[in-house]
């Protein structure tokens, strides 16, 4: 913060209390004047939004549209809330889609590999024990989520043939199956 214009009031207030002219009340309230104007700049500067921080909304309403969302975070997409994905995996799900949204709570963005789109996370302080994941294909609109409820696995499959793993998820079913002594 520059204290410029505060050190200047403070110096014509200290002049006005030594001197009765009535030339010297208008300097001081000029002096006043001056400084309000520059700590009104200054406020307003320190208060202005920079554009190019402001969050655009990403569409995820249409499965084309997920590659837009690549990168970013389920919890700022809204993913689990408004999304292509929500529907197929309510259906999938049923009564443990809840189950679902609570174990990825604390997550990795939106990733995409081979053409599968995947989200890996756990339950907060749960890591070991309470986690999950979803795969996606958009070409084939298909879905796979795998849930660990106190370290077993519970996996969901959209009909057909199994989605490919990427390696991420790959790592997530070893390392998890690892911490509960399960092969």
């Amino acid at each position: 913060m520059n204290h410029t214009p505060l050190i200047g009031l403070a110096l014509a207030l200290s002049l006005a209390a030594c001197s009765k002219q009535p030339a010297d009340n208008a300097a001081v309230a000029a002096a006043n004047d001056a400084v309000a104007g520059a700590n009104a700049a200054e406020a307003a500067a320190a208060n202005a939004v920079d554009a190019s921080n402001v969050a655009t909304p990403v569409d995820v309403s249409s499965w084309a549209a997920l590659d837009s969302a690549v990168g970013k975070y389920p919890r700022d997409l809204k993913l689990w809330d408004n999304s292509v994905l929500v529907a197929p995996m309510k259906a999938l799900l049923k009564d443990d889609y809840d189950d679902f949204v609570e174990r990825v709570q604390v997550s990795g963005p939106l990733s995409k590999e081979g053409g599968v789109f995947f989200v890996t996370g756990n339950k907060p302080h749960e890591g070991g024990s309470d986690a999950a994941y979803m795969l996606a294909d958009p070409a084939t609109q298909r879905i796979e989520v795998g849930i660990w409820d106190d370290g077993k696995l519970k996996a969901f499959n959209s009909p057909g043939a199994l989605l490919t793993r990427p390696r991420d998820v790959r790592t997530m079913i070893g390392n998890m199956r690892s911490a509960s002594g399960t092969s």
